[in-house]
């Protein structure tokens, strides 16, 4: 990185908010993770939930990056809460976890694409492989759709070996 970009990116003024985060509200959630941690409510901080009390300013900061938070604090949920001071309390996460991701969260659902519990996929790993053209297994001829569970059973399915029955909401879809 030059020396530029470090001088652009290490400046508060660019971005005050993120830089404030960092420097101030960070240090404050992760001694809480840790001292979650050490009392062994969890053992990874992304199994974590976090909610952040502040006054209407500082909740304003945070909530610029609002999508961005679980991410910069590696743990599955962000709360905002308004309080009298800059504060966190840390809980253990509810929800399923994605066997994309590994969030934890309460968008866990079986799309028809990838059936089976193990493709309980949140709604973000979703829209990727949606699109990202990911191949959910899908085996088409002139007549029928069929989704297949793995790529083994596709490939019986494409030998003629294995049948499955026609899922004709996926008919239309490409």
């Amino acid at each position: 990185m030059t020396e530029k970009v470090k001088k652009l990116f290490s400046s508060s003024e660019v971005f005050p908010s993120l830089t404030w985060i960092i420097e101030v509200v960070n240090p404050i959630v992760n001694k809480e993770l840790e001292t979650c941690r050490s009392a062994g409510l969890f053992g990874k901080s992304e199994l974590a939930s976090i909610e952040i009390f502040g006054s209407i300013t500082e909740l304003a900061k945070l909530l610029e990056y609002y999508t961005s938070l679980p991410e910069m604090f590696k743990v599955a949920k962000v709360d905002l809460i308004e309080g009298p001071e800059l504060c966190c309390k840390v809980s253990l996460a509810t929800g399923g976890q994605c066997n994309r991701c590994k969030r934890i969260t309460d968008d866990i659902a079986i799309h028809p694409y990838w059936p089976g519990e193990k493709y309980n996929l949140c709604s973000r790993c979703v829209d990727v492989l949606l699109n990202i053209n990911w191949p959910p297994f899908i085996y088409r001829n002139e007549t029928d759709v069929y989704i297949c569970t793995d790529e083994r059973e596709w490939h019986e399915i494409k030998s003629g070996r294995k049948e499955l029955p026609a899922y004709d909401n996926l008919s239309s879809e490409k």
